[in-house]
C-alpha cells in the first residue's frame, strides 16, 4: 500500500450531482441550480436533437411526403431515439444519483464492484 493514498471514499465528492456537465447546464441555465432538473433536461435535449431533423425535413419537403417514398414521419426509429430514449438515457441518471451509484463510483471500479456484489449477497 502506497501511504500517501488514501482509500477512504470522499464524502464531498458526487460523481452524478456535481461533474462537468451539469456544471455547463448550470451555467446555462438547462438545470437548476439545486437540484438535476430531470423533466426540463429530458425536454431539452429531446427538443435539441429532435427538432432540427423535423425543420430539415420539412423545409425540403421530406415530412409528410417524399420523392424517394421515405418521408421522415415514417422513420420510428429517429422519433424513438430522440423522444423516447434521450429523455429515459437523462432520468436514468437522476436514478443512479438517486441510488448512491456516485459513492460506490467513487471508491473505484473494482470495490464499487465488489461492494455491489457484498451487499446483494447479504440480502
Amino acid at each position: 500500500m502506497n501511504p500517501g493514498i488514501s482509500t477512504t471514499p470522499d464524502e464531498g465528492f458526487d460523481l452524478l450531482r456535481n461533474d462537468a456537465l451539469i456544471r455547463w447546464q448550470r451555467k446555462l441555465q438547462i438545470a437548476p441550480r439545486e437540484g438535476l432538473g430531470v423533466v426540463r433536461r429530458a425536454i431539452f435535449f429531446a427538443l435539441v436533437t429532435w427538432v432540427p431533423i423535423v425543420v430539415w425535413a420539412a423545409l425540403n419537403r421530406r415530412l409528410l411526403e417524399s420523392d424517394s417514398g421515405e418521408p421522415l414521419l415514417s422513420h420510428f426509429g429517429i422519433h424513438v431515439r430522440c423522444l423516447v430514449a434521450l429523455p429515459l438515457l437523462v432520468g436514468g441518471r437522476a436514478a443512479g444519483a438517486a441510488e448512491g451509484l456516485a459513492a460506490h463510483a467513487s471508491q473505484g471500479a473494482g470495490v464499487a464492484t465488489a461492494t455491489l456484489i457484498f451487499n446483494w449477497r447479504r440480502r
